[in-house]
């Protein structure tokens, strides 16, 4: 993704704050990117597009500074891209900073929704 945006060497929390990360994984499907996707990880065209669209979504629910607090638990950005058991417990330090960012998007929610 990094090289197609020609934001390779990028590190993860500062790629997806990038306004060219943003402007290509948010709003419409950007065409090219998705057929760059399509044919680079050998996948049928609606599930290049269906992981833009979910990609735009974790990324705008797991802010820099989140993905930051866990690369810094698990050691890279490789440690937080493939599922590791041990990741989770050690995340555990930040819980509550990343507890309180979950409510907030709730709560967000829930006033958006007028409940």
């Amino acid at each position: 993704m990094a090289k197609a945006l020609d934001l390779k060497g990028a590190p993860l929390a500062r790629l997806i704050a990038d306004p060219t990360f943003r402007k290509a994984v948010d709003g419409e499907i950007d065409e090219e990117l998705a057929t760059r996707l399509e044919e680079g990880l050998s996948i049928e065209r609606g599930e290049a597009d269906h992981a833009l669209v979910r990609l735009s979504i974790v990324t705008h629910i797991l802010t820099p500074e989140l993905v930051a607090l866990a690369m810094m638990a698990g050691g890279n950005e490789k440690a937080i891209l493939a599922a590791r058991g041990d990741l989770a417990a050690k995340l555990a330090h930040y819980e509550e900073r990343f507890r309180s960012h979950f409510w907030k998007i709730k709560d967000e929610g829930h006033r958006a929704r007028g409940v």
